[in-house]
């Protein structure tokens, strides 16, 4: 089994509003290396999210923020190499000072980091032994941070108080068998801390709380063996629990409470490793909402039974995602979750804080909750928000109030100026209308119809072929023909716009414009160069005079010196 854990958030009181459909928004907070493990979040009175993560890449602790409305990201701590865990918890004072427990990997000590004097403290809780694993944190009504964690060199749960500056008094919870994993921890009303853990030697989900006196009362919750992974607590504000953890027998998700009196645990989602990292919390009325991960499946999961009866649903699911989640409710109710992409090494969260029925991103009303601040102006149309591209839709897909003047249908014809209506107030003018037949009114009416720029003859529609030599050009040109080049003699199939003049050629002493570029033979330059006679040839062009003057030069010298020497 690997390790995997969520810290619990303590219980705040919220107000529950009705509010509009509303839709999961995913944000990537960090992406700068394999980051996002052991994440926990914690949400401050403007309900503004922070985050304690472990960077994996860098061996640190991490921390950030989305106060700004962009996410700020700071260094807290090296952590060392977290190849068996390095488990965060966070929690915010009343001055909304951040605190935050986590493992020192390469010590094998518990710590304790806090920015309450303006830069980052840390402090060793406990170093007595391999401990600080499944580290969970929460501050009392003095803020005061309790901590329970795992002592693994002695195989305990352990509990750590804050009792002045620096100082720590740390103490065994319970030390019968392996006890102590997957621990998680709130604090009542009294300022008495209740632990939920797990029991490894006997399979069983174990709960701790303080009796008042300085002793632990310690029951058995859920003994289906095993049971009792990957726990997470709250209490409601009748200080009793409710605890959301792991069954391995059946490989399902469950919840238990003592609201009652006694306790009853219920399953809420199977099967197939449904219900690691495991995060609970409670609204005003003290429904659950659970936020876990589907490891067959590698999703991230959400369920609440704030319906009367359990409702679930898929977060995420692009990927391996949904790893060490924790959640929190805001002074709305809405759900906020941090969680691990482990496909992309990311760090994410999503709310549904977010009323964005389209899913573009943008609210309505404007939600600091949406990625984008702005408000949706059409929140049924995902193509129309703020800063979309227009799209020829006749729309005002950038909402800034104007559907721009090229998508205004005037003419009523179907057709914008946008979509190649060349003519908007005329309806028998655009590029749907056929402008045919050869002969037809459309075909003469000295208008571009179909809005192609081409009018009457020069459309395809309204052209007929006429090729008398069938050589491909027609009489006048048309672009039904194979060639639209006019034909200069549509009687004689070897003179064409395509036909060759060419020196050397029949062609160059024919009489005929064979390439219809309006010369004839010599007067084409295609015909000045240097041509041989060709016997048979019916006509001699200019070139072929020339050339044969050329020829006779050598028997006129011959002819003249021989001359010369019957006088001498």
């Amino acid at each position: 089994m690997k390790s995997r854990h969520f810290v619990a958030m303590a219980f705040v009181l919220i107000l529950l509003t009705p509010v509009a459909a509303h839709a999961w928004v995913s944000q990537t907070v960090d992406s700068v290396g394999a980051v996002g493990l052991f994440t926990s979040m914690a949400l401050d009175s403007s309900d503004k999210v922070h985050i304690s993560y472990i960077d994996w890449t860098n061996e640190m602790l991490k921390y950030a923020n989305n106060i700004s409305g962009s996410w700020d990201h700071q260094v807290v701590a090296p952590t060392g190499p977290p190849g068996q865990g390095v488990y965060t918890s966070i929690a915010l004072d009343s001055s909304e000072a951040i605190h935050v427990s986590y493992a020192d990997w390469t010590n094998k000590d518990l710590k304790y980091a806090t920015n309450a004097t303006g830069d980052w403290e840390t402090t060793t809780v406990d170093s007595v032994g391999d401990v600080g694993l499944y580290a969970s944190m929460v501050l009392d009504s003095d803020g005061k941070a309790h901590i329970s964690y795992y002592d693994a060199t002695n195989d305990d749960l352990k509990h750590a108080t804050q009792d002045g500056p620096g100082g720590w008094t740390t103490e065994a919870v319970d030390s019968t068998g392996q006890v102590g994993l997957y621990t998680s921890i709130a604090v009542d009303s009294w300022d008495k801390a209740h632990i939920s853990y797990y029991d490894a030697t006997n399979g069983a989900l174990k709960y701790a709380v303080q009796d008042g006196s300085g002793g632990w009362v310690i029951e058995i919750v859920d003994s289906m063996y095993p049971a009792g992974m990957h726990t997470s607590i709250v209490l409601d504000s009748l200080d009793k629990a409710h605890i959301s953890y792991y069954e391995e027998y059946y490989s399902r998700l469950k919840y238990a409470t003592n609201a009652s009196g006694d306790w009853v645990t219920v399953g809420v989602d199977s099967p197939q490793d449904v219900g690691w990292d495991t995060s609970i919390a409670l609204d005003s009325v003290g429904s659950a909402h659970i936020s876990y991960y589907h490891a067959t499946n590698g999703d991230l999961k959400y369920a609440t039974n704030a319906s009367g009866d359990w409702v679930r649903e898929t977060v995420a699911s692009s990927g391996d995602v949904g790893e060490y989640t924790s959640i929190a409710l805001d002074s709305l109710g809405n759900v906020h979750i941090s969680y691990s992409d482990r496909t992309r090494e990311d760090l994410k969260y999503v709310n549904n804080g977010c009323i964005d029925n389209d899913g573009d991103g943008y609210g309505d009303p404007a939600d600091p909750l949406c990625p984008h601040p702005e408000t949706d102006c059409d929140d049924t149309d995902p193509g129309r928000h703020p800063n979309a591209a227009e799209a020829c839709d006749g729309k005002d897909n950038d909402c800034d109030g104007e559907v721009p003047e090229d998508e205004v249908d005037e003419d009523e014809d179907y057709y914008m100026v946008c979509a190649n209506d060349c003519d908007d107030d005329n309806p028998d003018v655009n590029p749907g209308v056929r402008e045919e037949p050869f002969g037809g009114p459309l075909c003469s009416d000295l208008v571009d119809n179909d809005c192609d720029e081409l009018v009457d003859e020069q459309d395809s529609g309204c052209c007929e072929c006429i090729d008398n030599d069938r050589d491909g050009y027609g009489e006048p040109g048309c672009i039904a023909c194979p060639h639209a080049q006019p034909d200069c003699d549509d009687t004689e199939p070897d003179v064409n716009p395509g036909a060759d003049e060419v020196c050397g050629e029949v062609t160059c002493r024919d009489g005929l414009d064979n390439d219809c570029d309006g010369r004839i033979d010599d007067d084409d330059p295609d015909c000045e160069t240097w041509c041989p006679i060709e016997l048979g040839a019916s006509t001699l062009g200019k070139t072929d005079y020339v050339n044969c003057l050329f020829l006779l030069v050598p028997f006129v010298a011959i002819f003249i010196l021989k001359r010369l020497r019957r006088r001498v």
